[in-house]
């Protein structure tokens, strides 16, 4: 009796599991027989809506021979799970062949049409991550570009394709704090450079005002002591006209914080400010020469790696260097740099702003660039980060012929 129960109930309970295990692979999207999908303006399907292939598209393809189920399979799971649509699919398929066909006459084998969906796959599922990751970056660096921090601002630039920031450099309240300095000692020039390096070094503490009489100086020693360690110095003579300071250049080896020079002429060898690293640094009734020397130097500011810079009153001139006519006034090389020059005067260099790099922020505001050894110069764009307000702009006449060297003496005699 329970061998025949068994006979009898056998196929019964086999042919529930199969039921059981068909139904459960059954895509249980409703049916859309009898409807399509909306054609209001704008509207687009959604990714988990399914459509044929319309007769003899390309993506109408004959149904795998027996052995290629493994080619089916992906494209089938993917479909079931709702993250591509068939039109996206088909899409995919029809740029596949574009991009085989750019390149081979012949078709793209079905094969290989699998592996590229493969990895249109893949790439597409990998997508949204990276993408978050990007926006996640570009909001930390838009955070830092906030910042009253000038480094953490050039970190941003520097990291990020933020562009030109004119309104950062025109806010004259935010971009005074990136100088601001503490009250330090008052520290005789002369007295520092007749002291032993050691002890220079010892003397020399954040936020000290360095002085220097009229009279010519070699402030050489000085600027090597500022090649590291420098933070918010300044370096003050007795004006413009009275007092020179000589040396090759300022050129740091770790980041120039808050450096100034104020009330003094500047002869440098080559290029005056050389940063291979971030700086910040400002200047104010400044005399800039000696920086067209050749020898593949010829600019006043030579900035690599970022700077936040900002000169007042002061006068760039070209024609007291080594060679003249070869002074430029920057070589720039990072979109990190934010340059202000307020009530300056340029004579006699070249300020080729098409050579600066995409990105980076300089604003004339009441100056007068004059003499300029441009043969042209770009039109005034408004999204060049470029903005000469209230400044006056004269290119050198083309018969003038070659700049004429300058002499010191010509200043103050006594030089």
């Amino acid at each position: 009796m329970s061998w025949l129960l068994m006979r009898i109930t056998l196929p019964v309970l086999l042919a529930l599991v199969v039921g059981f295990v068909l139904g459960t692979t059954v895509d249980f999207a409703p049916a859309r027989e009898g409807t399509e999908p909306s054609k209001a303006p704008g509207a687009r399907p959604a990714l988990t809506e399914v459509f044929p292939d319309p007769p003899g598209s390309s993506a109408a393809t004959a149904p795998p021979a027996e052995g290629d189920t493994k080619l089916a399979e992906p494209r089938a799971a993917r479909t079931a799970e709702g993250l591509i649509s068939e039109a996206l699919a088909r899409y995919a398929r029809d740029e596949l062949q574009a991009g085989w066909s750019e390149v081979r006459k012949d078709a793209m084998p079905p094969a290989v049409v699998e592996q590229g969906f493969a990895r249109f796959d893949e790439g597409l599922r990998a997508l949204p991550r990276a993408i978050g990751r990007d926006l996640a970056g570009d909001a930390t660096q838009r955070e830092k570009l906030a910042s009253d921090d000038p480094f953490a601002v050039l970190e941003a630039l520097n990291a990020g394709d933020l562009g030109p920031q004119v309104a950062l450099v025109q806010d004259a309240q935010r971009f005074a704090r990136f100088f601001a300095c503490s009250g330090g000692a008052r520290v005789d020039g002369l007295a520092l450079l007749a002291m032993e390096p050691a002890d220079a070094a010892a003397a020399l503490r954040p936020g000290s005002t360095i002085v220097f009489p009229p009279g010519v100086h070699d402030v050489e020693p000085i600027a090597q002591l500022l090649r590291k360690d420098v933070a918010c110095v300044a370096i003050v003579g007795a004006g413009m006209d009275r007092t020179q300071l000589r040396a090759r250049s300022f050129s740091p080896n770790a980041r120039l914080d808050r450096f100034e020079l104020r009330d003094c002429t500047f002869c440098s060898s080559c290029d005056a400010i050389d940063l291979g690293v971030a700086g910040v640094w400002r200047a104010e009734r400044v005399r800039f020469v000696g920086f067209d020397c050749g020898a593949g130097g010829c600019g006043v500011f030579s900035v690599m790696r970022g700077a936040v810079l900002e000169l007042v009153g002061c006068k760039i001139e070209g024609g007291y260097g080594r060679n003249p006519g070869d002074g430029c006034l920057f070589d720039v090389r990072t979109s990190a740099l934010l340059a202000r020059f307020q009530d300056c005067t340029l004579d006699g260099v070249r300020v080729a702003p098409q050579s600066w790099a995409s990105g980076a922020t300089i604003v004339f505001d009441l100056c007068r660039l004059q003499n300029l050894l441009d043969s042209t110069l770009p039109p005034d764009r408004d999204d060049d980060g470029v903005v000469f307000r209230a400044t006056t702009v004269e290119l050198r006449p083309a018969d003038a012929g070659p700049l004429a060297p300058r002499d010191l003496h010509d200043v103050n005699p006594a030089w």
